[in-house]
């Protein structure tokens, strides 16, 4: 069986280069059809305007020559594989899947309507670009073979709302690029501990609260924290944390993920998502694992999506969501109680290597398209 990934997916985002990474570790051979994406972020309204759209919708029209190229390529493949972010790829994939009778799968990752009405709120919910988002992707989901959910309430989701047959989904884990995030040796027994945010200041991920955190434990000189990117909402969270005056925080806007990998190895406490919302409720956030990968203690409210797989205190610390109180309680508990520090890092190690490497993550993408081809 051989996988072919056609698109215009970004190969330099994590789920993709974990699944690639995965595939060479165990030497399986893929074909891929690819056109370098236009990445462009998509937080904002005039994200979604015209212009924006259309060069996104032409540089998607530039594979179907590249197909008619790579005909090869198609014809000596078992599978058609869209990846993220492939939502404008499936309609040329799936047409291609037809005419060339293969089965499409197709890893969507997130939900556009979720995305730009509840989360980024850039759209409004009963307007009608909202309503035909909507309805695209119930085609979209649908109309491919094989629909990848990255935990079960994910693809209850997509059974419950966009009425995908539960026989056509099936779930793989996001995981964490290993060639990034390694594990560390638990070393830090002192109290000086760095808690840190990594991101895309995100709506959902709840800066805010992490300030207010910060802001209680501002006379506590043992702890830093460190605020890694920029995005949406990072103009108003530092503008905040610079009317509290807070000493204790360190922004590192102009950071990527590969050039400030130093400072996340260098961190005690990991932060995850914190703000009310029931798509961080449906899915495992990267960040998470990430931090796992890390052998770092992850602090984050308790998700349906978590307590699934991670426990408190033995490899996760969860707290309450939208309460920098609750986030400082937990940082405060963590620095001084070093074994449990120590015990949930361990922990959270054992817990990546055994459910989220590349190599699993891949063995079970192989294994549910195996499935799908011997249908």
């Amino acid at each position: 069986m051989k996988i072919c990934f056609i698109g215009t997916y970004d190969k330099n985002y994590s789920r993709n280069q974990i699944i690639f990474n995965g595939l060479n570790d165990l030497g399986v051979k893929y074909e891929e059809i690819h056109v370098a994406p236009v990445v462009d972020r998509l937080d904002n309204k005039k994200h979604l305007t015209f212009l924006p759209v259309l060069k996104r919708i032409l540089n998607k029209l530039s594979l179907v020559p590249i197909s008619i190229k790579s005909y090869k390529k198609l014809f000596t493949s078992d599978i058609l594989f869209v990846a993220y972010p492939g939502y404008l790829d499936f309609p040329f994939a799936f047409l291609v899947a037809k005419l060339i009778r293969k089965k499409l799968v197709f890893d969507p990752l997130i939900t556009l309507y979720v995305s730009f009405v509840e989360d980024f709120g850039i759209l409004k919910q009963n307007s009608l670009f909202a309503r035909l988002i909507r309805i695209y992707e119930r085609l979209t989901y649908n109309a491919a073979d094989l629909l990848l959910a990255d935990t079960k309430l994910i693809g209850d989701f997509y059974n419950g709302v966009y009425k995908v047959p539960l026989s056509k989904i099936r779930v793989v884990y996001l995981g964490a690029n290993d060639r990034i995030y390694k594990p560390t040796i638990f070393t830090n027994y002192s109290k000086q501990i760095n808690v840190v945010y990594y991101g895309l200041y995100n709506p959902i991920h709840g800066v805010e609260y992490i300030i207010e955190a910060a802001r209680i434990c501002r006379d506590n000189k043992n702890i830093k924290f460190l605020f890694i990117g920029d995005g949406q909402t990072y103009e108003k969270n530092y503008a905040l944390a610079k009317e509290y005056n807070l000493t204790n925080i360190t922004f590192y806007k102009d950071l990527t993920e590969k050039n400030s990998i130093e400072l996340l190895k260098a961190a005690d406490i990991f932060l995850g998502l914190f703000k009310e919302s029931d798509t961080v409720d449906r899915h495992i956030p990267n960040k998470v694992v990430q931090g796992a990968a890390l052998g770092k203690v992850v602090v984050t409210p308790k998700r349906n999506s978590l307590k699934n797989v991670f426990t408190h205190k033995k490899d996760i610390y969860f707290c309450k969501p939208e309460s920098g109180e609750s986030i400082a309680e937990a940082i405060l508990t963590l620095q001084n109680d070093v074994e449990l520090r120590k015990k949930i890092s361990l922990n959270a190690s054992k817990l990546y290597l055994g459910k989220f490497t590349s190599r699993r993550i891949a063995s079970k993408l192989l294994k549910v398209c195996k499935e799908l081809y011997e249908k």
